[in-house]
């Protein structure tokens, strides 16, 4: 019996052992699946992370081009800038001297007309006063001649004044002897027409 006991016990013991083995498999198992799973996680992510580090380096790089092309496109702006700038201010530079000269050179036309101006006013005026001068000679030469003229004519008018009241006088005293001729001849017609 004893032997049978013990052989009952140790099985009993493997069974338990059995069991323990079993439940320890089962559990590692189960841990095996977690960790299967959260490494099937963490690979994923991992994936994920280097397509969005590639992402961030393509972008990156695609932004470096970018810029670079910009600081290229930059850099020729500002150089056609400055050049222009150059031209517009050397075209500034000669034509302020241009236009200086035509400012001088419209000066100097200007003086010149003042000048020629007040030459032609200076000779019109002294033009002016010399035909005053003769203007007033031939005014006073008419003036003379029409004072002549006029002192004639009075002299005649008097000389004819003098005439007339000669010629007056002369009647006036002729005429009663008129007078009286005409009641004569009057007188003698009236008797011829009697007889």
């Amino acid at each position: 019996d004893c032997p049978f006991l013990q052989l009952e016990e140790h099985i009993v013991r493997l069974r338990e052992e059995l069991d323990r083995e079993r439940e320890e498999r089962s559990y590692f198992q189960l841990e095996r699946d977690k960790i299967h799973a959260c490494w099937e996680i963490c690979k994923r992510k991992l994936e994920e992370m280097e397509a969005d580090l590639r992402n961030n380096i393509q972008e990156k790089d695609e932004a470096e081009e970018r810029h670079r092309v910009y600081k290229q496109k930059l850099k020729h702006v500002l150089s056609e800038q400055h050049n222009t700038a150059f031209e517009v201010r050397m075209d500034a530079v000669s034509s302020s001297s241009l236009l200086q000269n035509r400012n001088m050179e419209s000066e100097l036309r200007l003086r010149r007309e003042v000048q020629d101006l007040q030459a032609d006013r200076r000779e019109k005026r002294l033009q002016e006063h010399s035909s005053m001068k003769q203007l007033k000679l031939e005014e006073m030469k008419k003036l003379q001649k029409e004072e002549v003229q006029r002192n004639k004519d009075f002299s005649a008018a008097q000389q004819e004044n003098h005439r007339l009241k000669e010629t007056l006088q002369e009647v006036q005293r002729k005429l009663p002897e008129l007078h009286g001729q005409l009641q004569e001849h009057k007188h003698s017609k009236e008797l011829t027409e009697v007889c």
